[in-house]
């Protein structure tokens, strides 16, 4: 199950005593450990400055395809999580950009 899991999630789990967990224990666990090895994918979006968020932006955008089409579920399901993130920062920031009425359609 552990397949997909980032190298740091995999050795933290490696250190834990043996034995079976539930999924809830084995959250609680891995948790305990410092420094964090479970992340929500980078850093907050309202931390990063507008050119970090920008390209953070291409970057997904850039790699949804692949993801979409060859990522495992939690793959697709981070991806999706922190577009939505980076997203919903833009466009606090930056309320007013430039649309192109080309794209805007008649409702």
């Amino acid at each position: 199950m552990a397949v997909d899991a980032p190298a740091g999630v995999i050795d933290a789990v490696e250190t834990l005593p043996e034995g079976e967990y539930a999924y809830d224990e084995a959250v609680e666990a891995l948790a305990q450990l410092a420094p964090p090895v479970i992340t929500s994918g980078g850093v907050p979006a309202r931390a990063l400055d507008d050119s970090d968020l920008s390209r953070e932006l291409r970057h997904l955008h850039e790699t949804r395809d692949d993801t979409f089409r060859h990522g495992s579920a939690q793959a697709l399901a981070n991806h999706d999580s922190r577009t939505a993130e980076l997203e919903a920062e833009y466009l606090r920031r930056f309320p007013d950009r430039a649309v192109d009425p080309q794209r805007i359609r008649p409702d």
